[in-house]
């Protein structure tokens, strides 16, 4: 697939399942023009493309996703209903699509929800996946789905983008407080055993260690820019981790209720 600045998209290749969306399941060796997407005004036309195993897909800058090939194991838009041009999803007519990634069996999606054809107020940004071809849970749903289904797991979190390998999904979520609350994998870290500031730690030094609440590294409270003269109250971030987190508001967050910060003693 190929999609030039006027937002026309040129598709190609082997044609199996009429994967290509251009009106016929012979293969194509040369680039063949989707007039059918050119009925649109430049405004509405593509703005994305995706090129999936048995499907491809387009994104328009109206954000309605539109399919074309084979994507389930049966009924319409399966084998023996495969769309050969490309159809508006009918199941996302609620939502805004923002980004979509396909991996070998799956689909999904970063979306908004909608009322009477706007953005709902405050909705946050959600994933919905689908593919009743997936048998490794790549989806990150119990079941299997041959529609678009909201991921329940990332409901509490902020998503800011999602991905797809062959039998693996992918999603880039918010640092906030919903995230830092998940399970940890691995539980635990390399991290270093002497304070970061001076170098020393272990048997030269009995003095009291403040340990990051994500790296783990640890810091005297002497050597910290202010330096602390206790160990302080809920979860604490070095200097390094609070500086990769996103801007937040200057409303002053919600007293944690995560563990106190972890100290560490050198014997």
């Amino acid at each position: 697939m190929a999609l030039d600045h006027d937002g026309q998209v040129y598709v190609w290749g082997r044609n199996e399942l009429a994967r290509l969306g251009c009106g016929t399941q012979r293969d194509q060796g040369q680039p063949v023009h989707l007039i059918q997407l050119d009925r649109k005004t430049k405004q509405e036309r593509t703005q994305a493309i995706l090129a999936g195993r048995t499907s491809s897909m387009v994104l328009d800058r109206e954000a309605r996703l539109w399919l074309a090939g084979t994507w389930r194991t049966s009924d319409d838009g399966g084998p023996g209903q495969t769309f050969i041009i490309y159809k508006p999803l009918e199941e996302l007519e609620e939502y805004e699509v923002h980004e979509v990634a396909a991996g070998a069996d799956t689909i999904q999606c970063l979306a908004t929800p909608t009322l009477d054809g706007k953005p709902i107020a405050g909705a946050r940004l959600m994933v919905l996946a689908w593919g009743d071809g997936a048998q490794h849970a790549e989806l990150g749903l119990i079941h299997r789905s041959p529609s678009p289904d909201v991921l329940m797991a990332l409901q509490s979190l902020a998503p800011l983008a999602v991905a797809a390998g062959r039998h693996t999904n992918f999603w880039l979520v918010a640092p906030d407080q919903a995230y830092s609350e998940l399970p940890r994998f691995p539980e635990t870290i390399e991290s270093s055993s002497t304070c970061l500031v001076c170098q020393r730690g272990g048997d030269e030094d009995d003095a009291t260690l403040l340990e990051c609440g994500r790296c783990e590294n640890p810091y005297h409270l002497s050597c910290l820019d202010p330096p602390l003269s206790a160990v302080p109250e809920g979860d604490w971030l070095c200097v390094a981790c609070r500086a990769e987190d996103v801007d937040e508001s200057e409303v002053a967050p919600e007293p944690s209720a995560t563990p106190s910060a972890r100290k560490r003693r050198r014997l």
